[in-house]
């Protein structure tokens, strides 16, 4: 939202938080994408202490299942569910975050809800695959 403030435009201090908590999560993509995982959770965390969204919250669990903790990643999960219950990438996170603590049958149910939500996401045959290895 932009103000009117003495014949200037000011930016409201709403869009000037999401804003720096898109910039900050920005920061954490980035990071994640070379592999700093600890760098990019401490982008992500101050992201969503500007503004908690689904997506920075997904990409926080994302980053805690590749330093394998998976318990952290399963409150970003649902922290993310609770903004935004139809948001696909976030079910792959809490399916591939249970799959890893051995909680099959909330595995199952999250990877249900993710293909369900995003059926063409290119990644649902493999991780079918991975939930069958570990059923069977």
């Amino acid at each position: 939202m932009t103000i009117i403030k003495n014949d200037e435009m000011v930016e409201s201090n709403a869009t000037m938080t999401d804003s720096a908590a898109e910039d900050k999560k920005n920061l954490g993509n980035a990071e994640f994408k070379k592999g700093n995982h600890g760098k990019a959770i401490a982008y992500y965390t101050e992201a969503i202490d500007l503004q908690p969204t689904e997506q920075a919250l997904s990409n926080r669990a994302a980053s805690y299942i590749a330093t394998k903790e998976y318990r952290k990643a399963l409150d970003d999960c649902k922290a993310a569910i609770r903004i935004n219950p139809d948001f696909a990438r976030v079910y792959k996170r809490f399916f591939k975050a249970h799959l890893a603590l051995g909680n099959i049958n909330d595995a199952k149910e999250a990877l249900d809800r993710a293909v369900e939500l995003d059926p063409n996401d290119k990644t649902n045959k493999q991780d079918k695959e991975s939930m069958d290895t570990v059923i069977h």
